[in-house]
């Protein structure tokens, strides 16, 4: 039997769902026994505008979400991809409450687990000074870490 889970980031107009935030790209990799098997990515348009610094941090423009696919269609589409599987990000609590509003108002149901790889990161390494992904990854090319998962 194989293990799968799916590696999940998103990109968005804000920093809640509670306050407005919509996604503005989303990419997710399955991985099975330790290798990425499938992976879906897209770019989305779910309306609204893309402020100034979300521009700046993520490079995505108001013209690339404007000729993106609908929202409501990638969501669909991710829902098929994640397909109940178990679901690691980092800040898990940020993609979680986005997905979370993203398929309710959908009315496709959330039935999968999600693992936080951050608080991970916090437990294993507790002397980093920084667990954002980039962060970490130099800590372990210094540390000679030879290349394998995160998760």
């Amino acid at each position: 039997m194989s293990s799968a889970l799916i590696v999940l980031d998103f990109e968005t107009t804000g920093m809640s769902p509670n306050l407005g935030a919509r996604p503005t790209e989303v990419a997710a990799v399955r991985i099975e026994n330790g290798r990425i098997v499938e992976q879906y990515q897209s770019l989305m348009n779910a309306g609204v505008y893309v402020p100034a610094f979300i521009r700046e941090l993520t490079g995505i423009t108001n013209s690339m979400v404007r000729n993106a696919p609908p929202a409501d269609r990638v969501m669909r589409e991710l829902h098929g991809f994640i397909a109940g599987q178990p679901i690691v990000a980092h800040n898990a609590q940020f993609d979680r409450k986005l997905l979370e509003a993203e398929w309710r108002s959908l009315r496709l149901p959330m039935s999968s687990t999600v693992l936080c790889s951050l608080l991970v990161s916090r437990r294993i390494y507790p002397d980093v000074v920084s667990h954002k992904l980039g962060a970490l990854v130099e800590h372990l090319n210094r540390s000679g870490f030879a290349g394998g998962c995160l998760v």
